[in-house]
């Protein structure tokens, strides 16, 4: 009897706990389905259960592994133990070698020479090891905070085998290290391709050296973000990521393969989420150039925008559905402030403010040479010449008084604004016309590049 109950109790366990596995949540099969580890049931409940833009193979891996760990305490017990090495530090495949520290000493490269899948040769690991000293000395130079690391040792990137998960790099998070000017920051540590020769990153067309530095531009920056604010919003980290592979390695060019899908969905909203075929994410870094190249006097203009994120704390500011802070409230604002600053007038204005000034007085001296020569009875000319001088020296007192303008208020910040949308709300613009056949064409073309979501906006003639 003694032996009935307990096959009956194996088998009741090993019925709950095969139920466990099989009819595990949606979220559960998702991020099963995504690292590889689902099965076929649960392959055919994720794909019904997650849209086809979540399922889509990401060129960066760094969403997917956000994700995850934003998710953990959602998953169920025996899907947190199949995933757990997907937050943990990465296992190559064969004996590790000695890590190559990088020569700035910022880098510890981890590698193996072992004849198994994440093999690399010790003359690309020196070659990762000196990109990545060339790309911290860059963002250094433009002024960015590198990324953290507990007690400032060497960053550590380990080289992979990633073909086969669709990666060309991984960032991972670790820890909060948080600071006085960055109290939401945390360390990191990235996977990259121990090659970059397979197929799928088209070696004919972007050598595996270009692949390299795109890469470690594009994966060190997520690294960086996660020192300024882990709670980012993940599209404008992969638009800043990819837009930063250009800043770096303006040559490689790989960054404009997603401009088709911008301009085949520009009717989609710019935070949509991260996707190759919507334009999501990467093909929003278009979205940064344009910032830059409109506020040309702001070249730090993305920096601004991460370093006000740095501040911001995700329990008092607008967030999204995933828990991170929204960012188009924070490049709203941004983008008024360089609007409004006084620090930000047109270089053009200012600088023929000064030309003029000095045309005005070179003209000055010529007429007064001129008036010299004069004989007494061509007073007239004379008195004519003063008075075009005049009128002259009005318009000169006005730019005069645009400089004057400019260094008085020039310390001056626009005030935060006394309330923030948390979802912005149907706008309508009406334009009342009547017999303006001449400007009606030029006033909706203005009209349409204002920027704001489409589905709230609405124009009405």
């Amino acid at each position: 009897m003694s032996r009935i109950y307990a096959r009956l109790s194996l088998g009741l366990a090993l019925t709950l706990l095969f139920s466990t596995f099989v009819f595990a949540g949606p979220l559960d099969d998702y991020y099963l389905e995504q690292f590889g580890e689902a099965r076929n049931t649960q392959l055919q409940k994720a794909v019904l259960s997650v849209s086809p833009a979540a399922l889509e193979s990401a060129r960066c891996g760094m969403p997917l592994k956000h994700g995850l760990r934003r998710d953990w305490n959602l998953l169920e017990q025996t899907t947190q133990k199949v995933l757990a090495k997907q937050l943990a530090l990465p296992v190559l495949c064969g004996p590790e070698e000695t890590p190559l520290i990088s020569p700035s000493g910022k880098f510890k490269i981890h590698y193996t020479i072992s004849l198994c899948a994440d093999k690399a040769t010790l003359s690309w690991v020196q070659t990762v090891a000196q990109t990545f000293d060339d790309v911290a000395a860059s963002y250094t130079s433009m002024q960015w905070q590198l990324a953290p690391t507990t007690g400032n040792v060497p960053y550590d990137v380990y080289l992979r085998d990633l073909a086969t998960e669709g990666y060309y790099g991984v960032t991972t998070s670790g820890q909060p290290v948080s600071a006085a000017n960055h109290p939401y920051a945390f360390t990191s540590w990235m996977e990259l391709d121990n090659n970059f020769t397979d197929s799928i990153y088209k070696p004919a067309t972007y050598s595996p050296l270009q692949s390299l530095q795109v890469t470690a531009a594009h994966e060190y920056h997520h690294a960086i973000q996660y020192g300024y604010n882990y709670y980012f919003d993940v599209w404008y980290a992969e638009a800043t990521s990819t837009w930063m592979e250009d800043e770096l390695y303006d040559s490689v060019n790989q960054l404009y393969n997603y401009i088709p899908a911008w301009f085949t969905k520009s009717t989609l909203s710019l935070d949509i989420d991260e996707s190759t075929s919507t334009g999501g994410g990467y093909g929003r870094w278009i979205f940064n150039r344009y910032m830059v190249e409109k506020h040309i006097t702001q070249p730090d203009l993305v920096l601004s925008v991460w370093e006000r994120l740095a501040v911001l704390n995700p329990e008092t500011n607008p967030v999204n559905r995933w828990g991170y802070i929204k960012m188009t409230p924070v490049l709203f604002y941004l983008l008024h402030h360089f609007a409004t600053d006084p620090r930000l007038l047109d270089p053009g204005t200012l600088i023929g403010g000064y030309v003029y000034i000095a045309v005005s007085g070179l003209l000055f001296v010529a007429i007064g040479v001129f008036a010299s020569a004069l004989a007494r009875n061509q007073a007239v000319a004379l008195v004519l010449a003063f008075a075009l001088l005049f009128i002259l020296s009005l318009y000169g007192l006005h730019r005069y008084e645009v400089i004057r303008t400019y260094f008085k208020h020039r310390h001056k910040l626009p005030k935060e604004p006394a309330q923030r949308f948390d979802v912005l709300p149907p706008v309508t613009i009406q334009l009342p016309l009547y017999n303006e056949r001449y400007v009606v064409e030029r006033l909706i073309e203005e009209v349409a590049k204002i920027e704001y979501p489409r589905h709230l906006l609405q124009v009405q003639v």
